[in-house]
């Protein structure tokens, strides 16, 4: 397979980019479509699993697309007026999905500092 002064032998073989094909599915397509996992910042006081929000565990083509934003623009587009509580599944800011848990990791690591 390796040499300096002759050509690959297999470079027109049907097989070898048949193999190129399902490396390049399984090593570039497979990790953007699958959802990531999700990993609570405090693994001690972890969001129940029903109030996971959708971007807490959308797969990578689908944050870069915004597509876990569909469902919650289905709701608004089929009613003439969404309330907040469809918006955020439980009592979190926005911005910050694990706001709770951020909370007490940001003042364990103040502590740190204080003592």
């Amino acid at each position: 397979m390796l040499t300096y002064y002759l050509g690959p032998s297999d470079l027109d073989n049907a097989i070898t980019w048949s193999r190129v094909a399902i490396l390049g599915v399984v090593a570039v397509v497979i990790p953007l479509i699958r959802p990531r996992t999700y990993i609570p910042v405090d693994p001690s006081n972890p969001t129940p699993e029903n109030d996971v929000l959708p971007e807490q565990t959308a797969s990578w083509l689908s944050l870069l697309l915004h597509e876990y934003m569909t469902s919650l623009v289905w709701k608004a587009w089929k009613t003439t007026s969404l309330p907040y509580e469809k918006l955020v599944s439980f009592d979190a800011s926005p911005m910050c999905a694990d706001l709770g848990s951020i909370r007490s990791v940001t003042t364990m690591r103040l502590s740190i500092y204080t003592k």
